[in-house]
């Protein structure tokens, strides 16, 4: 961000956090990762005992080969593009950022300062992990709805109030 000492270690820390995007460009491995969770993926249904008597749950375990496959696809097609070429874009859409404080991938100063690229921020810090969607579904429900309710009839309620970024404080819904 700065150069300053402080903002290279924040970048060196993100950077090992994020090992995992360097894999995903390495050629072949995404994809004999994506053919081996296939395999396991059909012989576990076929020679599962009483595989009717299972119940599966939405964990991240239940995440296919295919949904990785087409999430490999978008880190290919985005990720060095835009740290190669990056844009400075505002939004005048409403974002909401919910950080899940003990995410292993993403760090907490990698969402500092989103608040400066959009005209109305909320920021959310939360003890969750990576898969706070799957970990607290209730809450992350209630929260996008609190936005919603926002946007479509100007009622900030008290709790999303509180998370609303300082350098957005005045601004108001549009009409």
């Amino acid at each position: 961000r700065t150069g300053r000492p402080a903002d290279l270690r924040l970048a060196l820390s993100q950077a090992a956090h994020s090992w995992y995007i360097m894999a995903f460009h390495l050629p072949y491995l995404p994809a004999l990762v994506v053919r081996v969770a296939k395999i396991h993926r059909a012989l576990s249904i076929r020679w599962r005992p009483h595989k009717e008597t299972i119940k599966r749950e939405a964990t991240p375990a239940s995440i296919t080969a295919d949904d990785f496959a087409h999430g490999l696809e978008l880190y290919r097609a985005n990720v060095f593009q835009r740290l190669r070429n990056p844009l400075q874009k505002r939004t005048d859409t409403p974002v909401q950022i919910i950080v899940p404080t003990m995410d292993h991938y993403i760090t907490s100063s990698l969402l500092d300062g989103l608040d400066a690229w959009s005209s109305l921020a909320w920021r959310r810090d939360v003890e969750a992990g990576h898969w706070i969607i799957h970990t607290h579904p209730a809450e992350v429900a209630k929260w996008v709805g609190q936005v919603i309710d926002f946007v479509e009839n100007g009622t900030e309620a008290e709790e999303l109030a509180r998370c609303r970024m300082p350098s957005n404080q005045s601004v108001a819904p549009k009409p």
